[in-house]
Order: C-alpha cells, then structure tokens, then sequence
C-alpha cells in the first residue's frame, strides 16, 4: 500500500513540475496562405451562389459590405444578395498577385490582388472579358478569421461586372 502511495505522490510531483503546454501560433507566412486560401474558396461560393459556402466566414455580429467592379455604390452584403440570380455566367476566374498586409496586433488583415477571367451575358450569349483590381479586410475573431468587407474595381481601360436592374 505504501509502494502504491509513493508511486501516485511521485506521478503527481512529476506532472505538475511539467512546463504548461503552449498552443501552437502560426506563422505570419502561414496564416497568409490561410487568408489567401479563405479569399478564394469564399469567393467561389459567392460565384456559384452558394450560400452555405460563403456562410463560414460570415461572423453573426459583423456587417459585411462589399463594392462590386461595376462601381455601383457599396452596400451590405446578405444572403439574399449571394443567391440572387445574375445576368452573367462564369467561364473562368483567376487571382494573381495575391498579397496580405496585418495590423501591428495581428487582428486584422487587408487582402489585394487582380481577378482576371470571362463571363457569358444570359440574355445575349456574348462573352466578355473581366479584369478589375479588388481588396478585402478580414477579422480575427474567436470563430476565425471573418470577412468584414471587399471592394472590386475594374482595371485601367478593362471592364467589371454588369449593372443589375
């Protein structure tokens, strides 16, 4: 009995002289690559509407707006906006020069880059060719890292997306 005790006394002195565990930060690098990672599959979900996609990085107490590159007024950016119908379908979408910039404490982050790509016009079948320059900011939250809001703009001499009636 005296051996059990001595054996459970001596368990206890050795876990509690253990140094706490530390949670594991990432590195700026790497949460970069999440956010770039984030930037894309949220915007896939709003080009194929789908809204259960872009609700993951949605936050329930924050307000996203956005500014689309037809350079209409921004506004706040709902469920009912992802699932509308569009006058356009489309063919591809491209980023390039992807870069996040953080604030000093790390809890916000503003994303920029160029979208390329092309869309067919549902009512005239044309094709046009998209080119704009876009950001987006994202919070750091206790549910991770949520949109806060996004601006598109087409690039010199190229062209957004169309007006919606």
């Amino acid at each position: 009995m005296k051996h059990l005790m001595l054996i459970a006394i001596f368990s206890i002195i050795l876990i509690s002289c253990q140094p706490p565990t530390k949670k594991v930060k990432m590195s700026k690098e790497d949460i970069s690559l999440k956010m770039i990672e984030n930037q894309k599959v949220m915007h896939k979900a709003v080009l194929e509407s789908d809204y259960s996609s872009y609700q993951k990085f949605e936050h329930p107490e924050i307000i996203v707006t956005t500014g689309d590159s037809n350079l209409n007024p921004f506004y706040v950016i709902t469920k009912d906006n992802i699932v509308a119908d569009t006058p356009i379908t489309w063919n591809t979408f491209e980023y390039s020069n992807m870069e996040v910039y953080f604030s000093p404490d790390m809890n916000s982050s503003v994303l920029t880059f160029d979208a390329d790509g092309s869309y067919i016009m549902k009512k005239t079948n044309d094709t046009v060719q998209y080119a704009s320059r876009a950001s987006s900011m994202w919070v750091s939250t206790e549910l991770g890292w949520k949109i806060l809001h996004s601006s598109y703009a087409p690039r010199n001499g190229k062209i957004g997306i169309p007006e919606v009636d």
